[in-house]
């Protein structure tokens, strides 16, 4: 289990705010869906060192699982990013602005720009697609640092 840490009898990198846990089932390095649940996004390890689980990639599209729990520490990316709103609901601050999302919800993120999940439910979780050019990221941290 040295992908994964242990958060008293939750997987952290499996749904850890969900109270049906069950071990992860696939690894990084077994798996590029064609096709993916929810449960199946759940099932999933994280990469250690990442935040949210990969799914898959084609056509310069990455497409993770993320469900925060107890906090949302995610930092600004450099590409730019759509969160669907898969399960449960939450605030969403951008910058300076702060929304109630909920299932069904689609967010646009531009690369750089300073963003988390608030006071989200037990059930949340998102499916994120980075996508576009990567930024030089010292640039986008400079440009976010001024737009805050």
């Amino acid at each position: 289990m040295n992908e994964v840490d242990l958060i008293g009898n939750h997987f952290c990198s499996y749904a850890p705010c969900m109270t049906d846990v069950r071990a992860p089932t696939a690894t990084p390095s077994d798996r590029n869906f064609e096709m993916a649940s929810i449960a199946d996004a759940r099932a999933v390890l994280i990469e250690k060192g990442r935040a949210s689980a990969f799914i898959m990639a084609a056509s310069g599209l990455e497409l993770r699982w993320y469900a925060p729990c107890g906090e949302d520490l995610q930092t600004p990316h450099d590409q730019d990013e759509l969160y669907f709103i898969a399960s449960g609901s939450s605030w969403f601050v951008r910058q300076t602005s702060r929304v109630r999302c909920h299932e069904g919800d689609v967010i646009f993120v531009p690369a750089g720009e300073y963003h988390r999940f608030e006071e989200f439910d037990d059930g949340f979780g998102v499916w994120v697609i980075f996508f576009g050019a990567k930024h030089d990221f010292e640039i986008l941290q400079k440009k976010n640092s001024e737009e805050r």
